[in-house]
């Protein structure tokens, strides 16, 4: 699947912790506990804690925490640490209590503000079936990161808010994937059959 957005906006999206709750806290299962707000208490929602810490080089790492919460019951969590090697691969690996899944996401440009995204899922075989629900579940969540995608918009000099320090640092670290013969996103933008 190919669609138009920026480079930096997919790998930036581990570093965007603060988005977490609001874009992703909406079941999978059902989207009625949004509109009927005492309705979470039966059909759940997701909660997530995660920190973006730079590596060495080319590497980063992002460590998250996964709750499924029925009020104030707590269920099926999952500890994530998500290794991004460089711009374009990010390695997550999830560790459940049914047993481990590895998610590799892989992001390649084919065009001006266009990319192709792979996501591979790998397990145990004993651990199959869960992994085989990671496969819709990664595709809706990463739609809802899409929606907001699409909508951005390219501001050169961002104020940063108090919940931006990781994107902050994030951009700091993907500068190194930049030369001076870098083509700018104007510059990219204005004339696409350069590409």
């Amino acid at each position: 699947m190919a669609f138009a957005i920026k480079p930096l906006d997919i790998p930036e999206n581990g570093a965007d912790v603060a988005h977490l709750n609001p874009v992703h806290s909406t079941s999978l299962l059902t989207s009625l506990g949004n509109k009927y707000p005492f309705l979470l208490n039966f059909v759940g929602q997701h909660t997530w804690a995660a920190e973006w810490l730079r590596g060495e080089g080319h590497t980063a790492r992002m460590n998250l925490t996964h709750r499924y919460k029925f009020g104030k019951l707590s269920v099926f969590q999952i500890n994530i640490v998500a290794d991004q090697n460089g711009p374009g691969h990010v390695r997550l690996r999830l560790e459940t209590g049914f047993g481990p899944v590895l998610i590799s996401q892989s992001v390649t440009p084919i065009g001006v503000l266009q990319q192709r995204v792979v996501h591979r899922i790998y397990s145990p075989w004993y651990n199959a079936v869960i992994a085989a629900a990671f496969v819709p579940g990664e595709s809706y969540m990463f739609e809802r990161d899409m929606a907001i995608w699409n909508s951005k918009r390219y501001t050169s000099s961002p104020a940063y808010v108090k919940t931006d320090k990781s994107i902050r640092a994030f951009r700091a670290w993907y500068s190194q994937f930049y030369s001076e013969k870098s083509v700018s996103f104007k510059d990219a933008t204005q004339n696409p059959l350069d590409w």
